[in-house]
């Protein structure tokens, strides 16, 4: 797949028109930034009082044009399907829970094709209203339907299947696609550039730490990397609440785990990562310790309190999906996996509803100053003696 991968890379790098008239490349090369303030933060959580060599940086994905990394792999499935079909028209059916549906928003109008996106009903109001305005006037249309991405997923394969149906007794006749959020050979090499971009701005990177959902993104940077430096190790992580390729890697063999029907899923602040069960196209990397070294899991508070420490600290808005990765890095039980290493954090979006924000800053410093001001009085009244009599 790296020759796939290095393909988009070289699409990606090409300049093309842009509405305000200019040109510049469709995708942007994004920073990849040393963050000393969680360093700090790090060595705290773990009581350790110097680095011994750890050294952090973050990927900002977040400054891409939808702040998500998402609009990679939009791009590339696009392209691929408009160099398929140069000539005909081209309608393409999606499920996004938000930064997928942007992505392929912002590029269908780029290669000429309708797009029709299926989102949950819940998905937060700013990747809902985002995605329409990119697609005003297209022939697109955004769906809102279920209470998850798969409900939503099922509606736009429900959707997809009668377009073709329709396109069949059409003469010309139109290409109709899938564009799957993660579970697409194209997609996941668009992703991968994510990965080419870090072994060229950073040849020393030990570590490379991913949130997982459907596993596109890690599945292509495991890739991108792995064929050109084995030693670097690539590491996801989900939410506890929604583990689904925590469970296939742990249960092994051919078949994805749908922790749906295992009554396994919670309502998760990572909305971005809340699938039921991980695709056929990226099992084979989760599953494979070659290609992805380990899978964590964090539990909800951990993500609330990175999503708030990463904003009071680090000036950066992101959601949950890549906050997993910091809830990962200052969790102790993690440290031997990334002590003394030069470590870079995929922060992979920063689409997170203004609302929810607020309600996790008001989260995070009510639980702080629960914290600071929680008492023993037996303790703190021998504590006070103590010091009276020092």
């Amino acid at each position: 797949m790296l020759d796939e991968i290095r393909q988009a890379r070289t699409a990606m790098q090409k300049d093309r028109p842009q509405e305000d008239g200019g040109t510049r490349p469709p995708i942007l090369h994004t920073p990849c930034v040393r963050a000393p303030w969680l360093e700090a933060l790090v060595l705290k959580a773990w009581e350790r009082e110097d680095r011994g060599g750890l050294e952090v940086r973050l990927k900002l994905e977040t400054q891409q044009e939808t702040a998500s990394f998402k609009q990679r792999g939009a791009f590339n499935k696009l392209r691929c399907l408009r160099e398929a079909y140069p000539d005909s028209p081209i309608h393409v059916f999606t499920a996004s829970a938000g930064n997928h549906a942007q992505g392929v928003a912002r590029h269908a109008r780029d290669f000429d094709i309708q797009a029709t996106i299926v989102m949950p009903t819940g998905t937060p109001r700013v990747k809902v209203e985002n995605t329409r305005r990119l697609l005003e006037g297209t022939t697109g249309e955004v769906v809102l339907f279920g209470n998850d991405y798969d409900a939503a997923r099922k509606c736009a394969d429900e959707q997809f299947a009668q377009a073709e149906d329709a396109a069949e007794r059409m003469n010309p006749r139109p290409a109709v696609a899938m564009v799957h959020a993660f579970n697409d050979r194209a997609v996941i090499a668009g992703q991968g550039t994510v990965g080419l971009e870090l072994l060229e701005d950073w040849p020393d990177v030990d570590v490379v730490v991913a949130g997982v959902g459907g596993g596109g993104l890690i599945s292509g940077i495991a890739a991108a990397i792995k064929p050109q430096n084995a030693s670097v190790a690539i590491i996801g992580v989900e939410s506890a609440s929604q583990p689904a390729a925590y469970l296939a890697r742990k249960r092994g063999g051919e078949e994805a785990v749908d922790i749906d029907a295992y009554g396994l899923r919670r309502q998760s602040i990572a909305d971005g990562i809340a699938v039921a069960e991980v695709g056929s196209e990226t099992l084979p990397f989760l599953r494979d310790s070659r290609c992805v070294d380990a899978l964590l899991t964090v539990q909800e508070d951990e993500i609330a309190h990175a999503i708030a420490i990463v904003l009071r600290k680090g000036k950066l808005v992101i959601e949950g999906a890549c906050a997993t990765t910091v809830a990962a890095l200052l969790n102790p039980a993690n440290r031997t996996l990334f002590e003394g290493k030069r470590v870079v954090l995929v922060l992979s979006g920063g689409n997170l509803d203004p609302v929810r924000l607020a309600e996790i800053i008001h989260w995070h410093e009510f639980s702080q100053f629960v914290a600071e001001n929680r008492m023993e009085p037996d303790e703190a009244w021998e504590k006070a003696q103590a010091r009276a009599t020092a």
